[in-house]
């Protein structure tokens, strides 16, 4: 990994010194003294990309490519919409908790179930992408409504893509389920 050193010039512009490698770099990776280049942080201090992409880990940025996003079919985006009530200005409100999400809307991923992580679970558990559309698509709880803009923002996820025990976990008990090996 390229990393360049930086320390804090006049009005907060970094000033970039020698550069650095091994367990030096990592730590200011992970501290928010450091960015590997190519990337910038927001913000909320989150890794993006040069398209302004959120990227869990430099290492490793294309964790989505493992399997393609699967669509939402219409009987999950049912089921989702029914934990929800329209209110006549366009907003939507949760029918338990009472938050209002604010329009316009997109089917997001609850927290902690962000499609990287639902990728990386896929991948140890061996699903086919076909298995993964399906399993994607049993699961309501997995999703929720969000106002567009937080959600392409990446604003209210789990950072990181760790935490994966409860996923697999489901997985393994629809392969069950499915009679799946």
């Amino acid at each position: 990994m390229d990393v360049l050193k930086q320390e804090q010039g006049k009005a907060g512009v970094p000033n970039v010194s020698q550069p650095i490698s091994g367990s030096q770099a990592i730590r200011q990776i992970e501290n928010g003294q450091a960015v590997p280049v190519g990337y910038s942080r927001d913000t909320q201090g989150r890794l993006r990309d040069s398209q302004g992409r959120y990227v869990s880990n430099p290492d490793n940025p294309k964790v989505g490519d493992l399997y393609s996003r699967p669509s939402l079919r219409v009987n999950i985006k049912e089921q989702i919409m029914a934990d929800y009530e329209k209110l006549p200005n366009g907003d939507y409100r949760h029918k338990t908790t009472r938050t209002v999400v604010k329009a316009p809307v997109d089917f997001g991923h609850a927290y902690g179930y962000e499609h990287r992580r639902l990728v990386l679970a896929a991948q140890q558990t061996g699903l086919t992408q076909a298995q993964f559309n399906d399993f994607v698509n049993s699961r309501p709880d997995y999703f929720r409504l969000e106002n567009r803009a937080d959600n392409q923002s990446h604003r209210y996820e789990k950072p990181g893509n760790g935490d994966l025990q409860k996923i697999i976990e489901d997985i393994n008990k629809f392969k069950t389920q499915r009679g799946i090996k």
